[in-house]
Order: structure tokens, then C-alpha cells, then sequence
């Protein structure tokens, strides 16, 4: 895994203040028995996100020794050059996998606001004291989501699987199987709280038993093992876990609360909805 490092921003929580939250009822838990999990000395409190709403911006460059592929996550950055060389080892790997348009997405005016409101929800309830780590995945789009969670908390986020295969335009399946193994090592470690970006078309196979190909030591895990109703056998609740017609994250905005207890044992805690009080919501399967 690598690290993201952060900027102290010191009147980010005077910023934050003025956004209006509102969210859902909080659903009762329910306990999930005959996980793979192994047990722990610890329990582990993991809260779980949708990256926010993304736009493309993309740049061209004339240099012949400029970059493909640049970003800078604090000052909203993000730079392709369509005619730069680039090295061997680094632009070029990036270009081939990931392309102008992907490599180019991040948070819109509406995904900043969102990334805000996170950012106050977690802090208004005191959950940036606790938080251990921030987890997002490679794509800009979910590092942005959670920077000013982190950012409150005195965290960096911590990237899951930095590969080319997780830049894959068409796919952020690869995702799945580093999240769980996230979790695992910060059980491991003895974490109380966490927190995880992910996407729309991952988020309930993680959460429920929709990974595929994914090794834990000699286990093959699936995900959870919550009833998120993505699988044949599975029913779901739409109230905790909405979805379009694709079985993927219907809503920006949710977080959904999940603890892991001492034995292993998942159990769904909550889904709030944010939503942004001054903006139209767009909804999108991306």
C-alpha cells in the first residue's frame, strides 16, 4: 500500500460548517454468523463510502518532455498531456491502462461539497477522534472523497492496491480483494475504527459475497458475508443497501457502518444518506 500524504488545513473545519446535512434513519444491527473471518483480540468499527460525483478535465501540453499523467490531489490537479514523452517505466504503463479521460476524473463542484459534508458528519459526531486510517482506492476520484476526513483526523490515506491493473478504465474490481485485506491487516494491528472509499460496483461485493479470486493467507474470502442481495441466494434490504437496475450503488452520499466483532461475526450497524443542501444531486453508475 502506499501513502497519499495530506496537508494540515487550518480553517477547513470553519469551511466545513456552514454545509447542511441531512440523512436517513439509522437501521437496527443485525448480527451475520458463519463468516471466513478469523477471530480477533479486538472489535473493528469500518464505515464504508461511495466515492463522490467526478468530472473530466483534461490538458494538452506541447513540451516533448512534459509528463502523461500528473496530479496533485490538495491543490486539484490533474493533467494529461496528449503529446509529452513519458518514460517507459511510468507514463507510458499509465497511459496504455488507464487513458486521457479516466486518468483526467476527479471530484466536481457537487463531489467537493459531498467530500465536505463527509468530512463534517464524521467530525460533528466524533468519529475523526477515532479513526485509525483512511483507505481509498487508486482512482483520484475516492482519494478526494475522503482527503478532508483524513485531513480532520491528522491522517494521511492510505492507497489500496497501487498497481496498474486497479487503473484499468473499465474496471475497479481489483479494488475488491485490497480492501478486504485492509481490513484484515488493520485487525491485525488492533484498529478501533476505519474508514473505506470504494465504488458503486464494488462496495456490495465487499460488503457482501461478491469477490472473487481473493487469498488471505490459505482462506479464500468472498467479502463480509452480509445478505447486500447481489447474489442469487441473496434477498438484500433496499434500505440499507439501495441499488439500480445493475445491483450497484444506487445513491451518492451513503455511509454505511459495519462492526466486526471479537469472534469474527459482521454485523450491519447503519446507512445515512448525505445530501448537499445548495446543489442538485445527479446520480451516476461510475
Amino acid at each position: 500500500m502506499t501513502i497519499i500524504k495530506t496537508r494540515q488545513a487550518a480553517l477547513l473545519a470553519t469551511a466545513i460548517s456552514t454545509a447542511l446535512v441531512t440523512g436517513l434513519t439509522p437501521v437496527s444491527a443485525s448480527a451475520y454468523e458463519d463468516t471466513l473471518l478469523p477471530q480477533s483480540d479486538k472489535r473493528i468499527v469500518i464505515y464504508f463510502t461511495r466515492h463522490a460525483e467526478k468530472e473530466t478535465i483534461t490538458q494538452t501540453s506541447t513540451s516533448a518532455t512534459a509528463p502523461v499523467f500528473t496530479s496533485d490531489l490538495l491543490e486539484g490537479v490533474v493533467t494529461f498531456t496528449e503529446t509529452g514523452e513519458a518514460t517507459p517505466s511510468k507514463g507510458d504503463a499509465l497511459n496504455e491502462v488507464c487513458g486521457a479521460s479516466k486518468c483526467a476524473e476527479q471530484l466536481s463542484k457537487l463531489g467537493s461539497e459531498r467530500a465536505m459534508l463527509l468530512a463534517d458528519w464524521f467530525a460533528r459526531r466524533g468519529v475523526t477522534d477515532k479513526l485509525d486510517q483512511v483507505f481509498a482506492t487508486h482512482k483520484i476520484r475516492t482519494q478526494q472523497t475522503v482527503l478532508p476526513t483524513a485531513t480532520i483526523a491528522d491522517l494521511t490515506v492510505t492507497q489500496l492496491n497501487p498497481t496498474f491493473s486497479e487503473l484499468n478504465p473499465e474496471s475497479t474490481s481489483p479494488s475488491e480483494c485490497a480492501t478486504l485485506q485492509a481490513i484484515e491487516e488493520s485487525r491485525a494491528a488492533g484498529h478501533d475504527t476505519i474508514l473505506i472509499a470504494g465504488h458503486s460496483g464494488t462496495l456490495y461485493d465487499i460488503m457482501g459475497t461478491g469477490v472473487s479470486d481473493c487469498f488471505i493467507g490459505d482462506n479464500e474470502i468472498t467479502g463480509l458475508g452480509l445478505d447486500t442481495g447481489n447474489t442469487v441466494e441473496g434477498t438484500g434490504n433496499p434500505d440499507r443497501f439501495p441499488k439500480n437496475d445493475d445491483g450497484k450503488v444506487r445513491d451518492f452520499g451513503d455511509i454505511w457502518k459495519v462492526v466486526i466483532t471479537r469472534k469474527g461475526e459482521v454485523r450491519f450497524v447503519s446507512r445515512v444518506n448525505l445530501q448537499p443542501s445548495r446543489l442538485t444531486v445527479q446520480n451516476s453508475a461510475h
